[in-house]
Order: structure tokens, then sequence, then C-alpha cells
């Protein structure tokens, strides 16, 4: 694979931290929760990974949630004046996994 770089990610398997760390934007407010405590679909989001020129779906584990109280403009608003939740999933890098707008 001359000039290409390799995925990593193709020949490791993802380890989960052994918490993630829960951020309500709101209040500011940081938690931790033990990794395998949570539920399965949000330990892990799946991505799109290209491996050996084939893209195929990685289940990546999930480091970070933020929590946002939004209102319909999808402003960030105290929890009592929020129409909605939005949630943002990050991996250990940073990088954002999903996103889901939720109503309260």
């Amino acid at each position: 694979m001359k000039g290409k770089k390799m995925d990593a990610m193709c020949h490791e398997p993802l380890q989960a931290g052994p918490a993630v760390v829960i951020v309500d934007m709101g209040s500011k407010e940081r938690k931790t929760e033990r990794f395998e405590n949570l539920p399965e679909d949000v330990r892990y989001k799946p991505q799109l990974r290209t491996c050996n020129e084939v893209e195929r779906t990685v289940m990546v584990p999930v480091a970070e949630i933020r929590v946002s109280p939004v209102d319909n403009a999808g402003k960030l608003v105290q929890k009592e004046q929020a129409s909605s939740l939005l949630i943002e999933y990050f991996d250990k890098d940073g990088k954002v996994l999903e996103v889901v707008r939720m109503a309260k």
C-alpha cells in the first residue's frame, strides 16, 4: 500500500475506557459513570471506517456524553425552559460519534 495511510482501527480492537464522562452543559456539572453500567446502545456508536479500501462499520466506544437543554431555536437554555435535549456522543479523541435531539 505505497503512499496510503494504513488505518490502525482495521487491525486493533477498540478499547473502551473504564468510565464515561457525562456533562450537563446547562449546569456545567460533570459526573462519571462506569462504562459497563451504561446500556449497550449508549456505550458504543457505529462509525464508518475505510479499511483496505473497503468501507465497514466499526462500533466505537463512547468516552464522553454532553447533554444540553435547548429551546426550539437550538439555543442553550435553563432546564426548565428547554423544549428538547441535545445529546452529543464523543470518542476518546473528542470526535463526534452521534448527535441526537430528544423532545423533553
